[in-house]
């Protein structure tokens, strides 16, 4: 069995030549040689030749495994060495790195010569992240677990591993019936923050205002995101797959969304702060100039509200309307509400319907009927008329347990 010689490479490292070689060396047994290495000199090839030799020694007369973590982040020097013993059959290396971050040429050159094969791993399966997420809590997870923790950790193995690790400390997973389950929120958990934010880096300005503004706001169509920031903006953020570019066939149009599910979870800024208000009240006068679809006006309306900006207390019920009919019954509640404290007669009439129509889907009979009893008191267009006494009808048989009757 070929010895396997650990070099785990680091940001932090990356400026002192040799350094991931040499530490890792030191680490696996004594010096090669009584003086140690000279890194420091102008001339490296006297410790070139010390860290062959101590490869060589650390081998015992067998070929090496160097097995070669975050290789994105060697010294060139380290880079140069390790491109070396494979050219020359002295060593077999094992090398993980991310395709997103730039690298040493030395490194380029291992597959680009074809000295090693490629194998490009995409984002990990749901079966292979419940299976990695078992196997760190000991022990098989709940489903809806396993979903929340896939989507949260976008397939990262890395993610996940510093998710549960915060999640155990802070006990947001726990064992019932023999099945783990997850209560928490990425966004809550310190380690796996601090990673994503090191591994973003320090971004100028206007790049992470963009970030920022994703994260809040999930995704833009292209036209919105072309009067928020520069192209160079976007073009850089994409570079480094920090956004993505997509094509939303059902609105036939461009958009961009994060690269990652995480970021959106660490870089979003707490609703109602100061700095989601400023985020929201760019979007919103960016949004309002290409509204195209019933989906655009309802994320619209909801952002407005957010920001406390003045709607038109008649476009608040088409708009109650809209995203009850939508699958948003939370925000048409809102909607309907403001529009009643402005508005009154046939106008109100059309809000209170609505709102009570969302009270019944949502289990609250009693409030519907209550809001819908004093509407049938009105002199009422019989359409308007009809639909409020059918609510109040559907409100009433689920009080009373009929259900046959309210369907």
């Amino acid at each position: 069995e070929a010895p396997v010689l650990w070099v785990r490479a680091s940001s932090s490292l990356r400026t002192v030549p040799f350094a991931a070689l040499t530490l890792a060396l030191a680490a696996a047994g004594p010096e090669p040689t009584d003086d140690g290495f000279e890194v420091t000199g102008p001339d490296s090839l006297a410790a070139m030749r010390d860290i062959h030799a101590a490869i060589a020694a650390f081998g015992g007369g067998r070929e090496p495994l160097l097995f070669v973590d975050d290789a994105h982040q060697l010294d060139d020097a380290s880079a140069t060495v390790l491109h070396q013993l494979v050219l020359s059959d002295r060593a077999k290396v094992l090398v993980t790195l991310r395709a997103d971050e730039p690298h040493a040429e030395a490194v380029h050159r291992l597959w680009r010569d074809q000295l090693c094969a490629r194998i490009e791993v995409g984002p990990l399966s749901f079966e292979t992240i419940g299976a990695l997420a078992a196997e760190q809590l000991g022990g098989p997870v709940e489903r809806d677990a396993q979903l929340r923790l896939h989507k949260a950790v976008g397939g990262n193995p890395l993610f996940l591993r510093e998710l549960l690790h915060d999640a155990v400390h802070a006990g947001t997973v726990e064992q019932r019936a023999g099945l783990w389950t997850w209560h928490g929120r990425a966004g809550d958990a310190p380690r796996l923050s601090e990673l994503v934010t090191m591994t973003v880096g320090r971004l100028p300005a206007e790049e992470q205002d963009l970030l920022q503004t994703l994260a809040r706001t999930e995704l833009l169509p292209m036209d919105v995101i072309e009067r928020l920031a520069p192209p160079s903006v976007l073009v850089a953020l994409e570079a480094r797959a920090l956004v993505a570019v997509d094509h939303d066939a059902d609105a036939h149009r461009t958009v961009v969304r994060l690269g990652h599910p995480i970021f959106g979870e660490v870089f979003r800024p707490p609703d109602g702060s100061a700095s989601s208000r400023r985020i929201l009240r760019e979007v919103v006068a960016a949004f309002v100039e290409v509204v195209t679809n019933p989906v655009d006006q309802i994320r619209l309306a909801e952002w407005r509200m957010e920001i406390g900006a003045e709607i038109d207390p008649y476009e608040l019920t088409d708009l109650a309307q809209l995203a009850f009919e939508r699958g948003n019954p939370q925000l048409a509640e809102r909607l309907a509400r403001l529009a009643l404290t402005h508005l009154r007669g046939v106008p109100a009439a059309r809000a209170g319907v609505t709102l009570g129509e969302v009270l019944i889907e949502a289990g609250r009979h009693a409030e519907a009927d209550q809001v819908l009893a004093e509407l049938t008191e009105h002199d009422l267009p019989a359409p308007l008329l009809g639909r409020a006494i059918a609510a109040r009808l559907r409100a009433l048989c689920h009080a009373l347990g009929q259900f046959d009757l309210a369907a």
